[in-house]
């Protein structure tokens, strides 16, 4: 069986037992456990640390979790390589020698990871913290035995390498690997004499803390460290992770300078839409700090950015608002609905800077934009008589339908439905040139379809309440028989004012919905975020459902394989979509921090 595992796959097996390292212990008495802050310098540029809840690694290394992802084929084929099969010789053998399985092993020998690299060492550390040091031993122990019975084998010396250093016994496996364990905790570094240095720092450490009248630590470490500690306040005693990453040397790195400056211009018009004033804040942040919490309820992972907004560049005022609480509005409703965005973009203020903005090709673009968009409103100056005439809070929701209900034919793939939802600053006055714009672009869409052969969209108006409704329907000379219409039949595109709002969709059922909604609700209140999406899961799975014949041909014709085949693929996918209830991405402008929020809702036992 021995002659199945060579060094690299012993080493990887147990990088994967224990966490991300092998390594011998040497017991350290309790009341001398010094965290991995303490042991490392002011000028550590990046620090990670994850505690998993130990319920919810169990479960997620229980054999059911296990085998549902091993039905993946991109799992199921690395499964299968020849590497991985030595790979799981190689843990069977360790399970039999240490009577202990690597399910229940491993919540115990990764109660904490922490990586962090420090720019004065010029070396990497991951500090691993068990809850059992006995088994931890015994794993070591038993990996050494491997790697020189490999070795033996071979003919060839053992690579494992042992020193003294200030008390502490270290251990390498390979020329860029280091190791040690002090108390409970595994220690690995790329660098045997950056090892050094952290045991230094620790003895040091313990004599200071030990000594009589010590009132002030002499050596400053990461604890100590102002924008550290500053950072680590974003994070709460439960959370199952936080990383710190110290913004001053990233900045420094090539290449980075052209995005972060405050003379770089982008290329990206939809990029400095969504994440303009993220990276403008990204320039002066001294830190970034990211927060994970995970819980029954599903995972939410934060990153935490300080801002300024009174600092913000006069090129993207129009990112953030004036002053918190006047950001986003709350998201629309409707029945079935897929998928609700909402964001605070003062798009006409962005168009005005975009030469401060945007790269020249960029700019060549948007200026061509300007005189061409500037046709469907009579001629007015887009960005400002348009653009300008918009709130800055912008909505928009996905929602799925039924079909053939409305007597229009069944389209083959069946798409949700969409609509956008601006608020203006003069509706009397300025609404009626939308409308003029909605109708125009329905007369260029006839016209289009006409050399295409498409049937012609006839104008239609309803009034529904106080909203006025103009939409189009495909005029038929027959109507097509059976589900596998064109794809245009998704569409009867349709707009509203309704109050103060002006609603922009591609059915008019959505478009219905959203003005009783508005009218119910005519004042869209506003809160902190800059920007929120929220996807529902339950509906996309519909969706996918809906359009499983159609899914299921492409798959066959693109991987060349049989219906049965494909069908157990898309009902994989779908297994994996339902076990999740949503996801939701918020951008948080709060006083003094900008904070990115994604969270992965759970479906609720």
């Amino acid at each position: 069986m021995l002659r199945l595992v060579n060094r690299r796959i012993v080493a990887c097996c147990a990088l994967i037992a224990i966490g991300g390292a092998c390594i011998k212990a040497q017991a350290a008495d309790a009341d001398q456990a010094v965290q991995p802050v303490e042991l490392l310098t002011p000028s550590t540029a990046l620090y990670v640390e994850l505690v998993p809840p130990p319920e919810l690694l169990e479960k997620g290394l229980a054999e059911s979790t296990t085998a549902f992802f091993e039905k993946l084929p991109q799992v199921r084929k690395a499964l299968e390589s020849r590497d991985l099969e030595k790979l799981k010789t190689a843990i069977a053998h360790l399970e039999n020698q240490l009577d202990v399985r690597w399910r229940a092993a491993l919540p115990k020998l990764a109660e904490r990871v922490t990586v962090a690299f420090d720019v004065s060492d010029q070396a990497l550390f991951v500090f691993v913290d068990t809850r059992d040091e006995e088994l931890l031993i015994a794993l070591h122990d038993e990996v050494i035995s491997l790697i020189e019975a490999d070795a033996e084998r071979k003919g060839a010396p053992s690579p494992v390498k042992s020193a003294e250093h200030n008390g502490q016994t270290g251990y390498a496996f390979g020329k860029k690997e280091a190791h040690t364990i002090i108390g409970d905790t595994l220690i690995v570094s790329n660098s045997a004499e950056a090892l050094k240095r952290l045991i230094d720092r620790r003895v040091d450490l313990l004599e200071e803390d030990s000594a009589e009248n010590s009132k002030t630590r002499r050596r400053k470490t990461l604890a100590d460290d102002p924008t550290f500690v500053a950072a680590r306040k974003h994070a709460a005693p439960d959370d199952a992770g936080f990383a710190f990453v110290r913004m001053a040397p990233i900045r420094l790195l090539a290449g980075l300078a052209k995005v972060l400056g405050p003379t770089a211009k982008s290329g990206n018009f939809v990029g400095e839409l969504l994440a303009g004033g993220v990276l403008g804040a990204l320039e002066s942040a001294d830190y970034l700090a990211a927060t994970l919490k995970i819980d029954d309820a599903g995972l939410r992972l934060a990153a935490h950015l300080p801002h300024d907004r009174a600092g913000t560049l006069k090129g993207r005022t129009w990112f953030f608002a004036p002053q918190a609480g006047q950001s986003a509005a709350a998201p629309l409703r409707a029945n079935h609905t897929l998928a609700t965005l909402t964001a605070y973009r003062d798009v006409g203020g962005m168009w005005t800077a975009r030469n401060e903005l945007f790269d020249e090709a960029t700019n060549v673009g948007l200026t061509q934009a300007d005189t061409n968009l500037g046709l469907y409103f009579s001629g007015k100056d887009f960005g400002s008589q348009v653009l300008g005439e918009l709130q800055p809070q912008w909505r928009f929701i996905a929602a799925a339908r039924t079909f053939g209900d409305d007597g229009q034919p069944v389209p083959a793939l069946k798409l949700p439905s969409f609509a956008l939802v601006w608020e203006l600053k003069n509706p009397e006055s300025f609404g009626p040139h939308l409308q003029m714009a909605f109708q125009n672009i329905i007369g260029i869409t006839n016209l289009d379809g006409v050399q295409k052969g498409r049937p012609q969209l006839l104008m239609k108006t309803e009034t529904r309440g106080d909203a006025e409704i103009q939409y189009g329907t495909y005029l038929l000379a027959e109507k097509p028989e059976g589900d596998e219409g064109p794809i245009h039949f998704n569409f009867r595109p349709a707009c509203a004012r309704v109050g103060k709002h002006f609603v922009l969709g591609t059915h008019v059922g959505l478009v219905r919905e959203l003005c009783d909604g508005l009218a119910r609700q005519p004042s869209a209140e506003a809160g902190d975020d800059s920007l929120a999406l929220d996807v529902r899961f339950d509906e996309l799975a519909k969706s996918l459902e809906a359009n499983r014949s159609l899914i299921v041909g492409r798959s066959m014709l693109a991987a060349g394989g049989d219906r049965s085949e494909a069908e157990a693929q898309l009902d994989l996918g779908l297994e994996l979509v339902r076990m999740l209830e949503g996801a939701s991405l918020k951008l948080v402008d709060g006083e003094g921090t900008l904070t990115l929020e994604a969270v992965l809702r759970a479906v609720a036992k």
